[in-house]
């Protein structure tokens, strides 16, 4: 099949844009004037690639020194600095690379070493101090500490999980219920969906708020990239703790789909489905107890107990993801501006991780917090950055246009 592109693309493509040119394709337009941009794709076709030469030298002036400028933002001296116009400008790729960097800058992670002890990974945002030398000098006079230590960065906690021992995981109740929930009448009950929850579940997330490319396309953008960087942590501490698969430990769990080929705690599809729980509940502007946030809520529990279901997940394993995908939801609200995000822990010392079960009773924080699941932190902040305040603004204001918000 390649081969018999390369050997047509120069004979073919030329023909079939010549013949179509003029009758179907002005015809398709006419009939969908959306894929106009569509035509930008025949620039690689070599037919109008002479063309371009061909008009380019019949319009230029037979004499030299025509050379017009342009005006507006190019007028000055300096170049200007990439806007939130220029931004929107770049392909959907590029405002992905930019949009996941500005999230993933001043995060570090600092794993200890397992030393017969449990292994922790810590997510931190580092902030370092904004000092001018006369500040150090100032500030060192006034409290009698070094120059050279003044201004050292801050961290300020995000998450920490700590990886349960190995035992959990090898014995008892956890690999247990693996096998328990791999019976052939639930697997045979679950297969559609595990099968259709392998790539992001967006059919599942749309059947409960009217998402669409069309209507609500900044929000998918916006969601997008998100669960994107959500995924850069979750491997990120996934290979840190790197919890092997239940069948590594089994025989008798034999997975319904090929296992990932990477760790298994935390769940990767629990930490996407309830990030985007609570990412829609902010975007949405619900209440923790509302229909749509309970409906949210449900759903994201049902896709991380369909991957204990198919075998490759313990229970714990969606435990620990519901805990990092809100935590990391929170922390992406705070950098478009929407509040502050609860430094949580996973502790998975504790005596009550062996028997740990995704149960949406076990509030992550509140009155209800469950400290055998989880170690509530406090509430911390940081600056807004202009670049997904953008992209924030831009997927709130597709739900109010469409009158889903006051």
């Amino acid at each position: 099949m390649s081969e018999m592109t390369s050997m047509t693309s120069m004979t073919s493509m030329t023909s079939m844009t010549s013949m179509t040119s003029m009758t179907s394709m002005t015809s398709m337009l006419h009939g969908n004037p959306a894929l106009l941009g569509a035509l930008s794709g025949l620039s690689g076709d070599p037919l109008v690639a002479d063309a371009m030469i061909r008009s380019r030298a019949r319009q230029l002036p037979a004499a030299d020194g025509w050379n017009p400028q342009r005006k507006g933002k190019f007028a000055g001296t300096y170049l200007p600095q990439g806007s939130v116009k220029d931004f929107d400008a770049c392909l959907p790729e590029v405002r992905a690379h930019l949009a996941v960097q500005e999230m993933l800058a001043h995060l570090v992670m600092t794993v200890t070493p397992s030393s017969g002890s449990a292994v922790t990974a810590s997510v931190f945002r580092d902030e370092p101090f904004a000092l001018t030398s006369a500040q150090r000098t100032a500030v060192a006079k006034a409290t009698g500490v070094a120059a050279a230590a003044v201004g050292v960065a801050t961290q300020k906690p995000v998450v920490k999980i700590e990886c349960p021992n190995l035992g959990i995981f090898a014995t008892g109740w956890q690999l247990d219920q693996v096998k328990d929930r791999a019976r052939a009448d639930s697997r045979r009950a679950r297969a559609p969906e595990i099968l259709t929850q392998v790539l992001p579940q967006v059919p599942f997330w749309a059947s409960v708020v009217p998402l669409s490319a069309w209507r609500t396309r900044h929000s998918f953008e916006f969601i997008g990239i998100a669960l994107h960087f959500a995924m850069l942590v979750c491997h990120r501490l996934k290979h840190a703790l790197s919890v092997p698969r239940p069948n590594d430990f089994s025989v008798q769990v034999q997975p319904l789909l090929q296992t990932p080929g990477w760790a298994a705690f935390p769940s990767g599809h629990a930490t996407e489905a309830f990030m985007f729980a609570r990412l829609m509940r902010a975007l949405l502007i619900q209440d923790d107890t509302s229909p749509v946030q309970e409906a949210l809520q449900l759903q994201a529990k049902g896709i991380a107990d369909n991957r204990v279901v198919a075998g490759l997940h313990f229970p714990v394993d969606g435990v620990a993801g519901r805990l990092l995908g809100e935590t990391l939801a929170e922390y992406v609200l705070a950098l478009c501006g929407q509040g502050s995000w609860l430094d949580r822990a996973f502790v998975g010392s504790d005596g009550g991780v062996a028997m740990a079960d995704l149960d949406l009773s076990h509030r992550l924080s509140g009155a209800n917090n469950v400290p055998a699941y989880y170690g509530l932190g406090t509430a911390q902040s940081c600056a807004a950055r202009p670049l997904l305040v953008h992209l924030w603004d831009n997927a709130r204001t597709e739900w109010r246009d469409a009158d889903f918000l006051p």
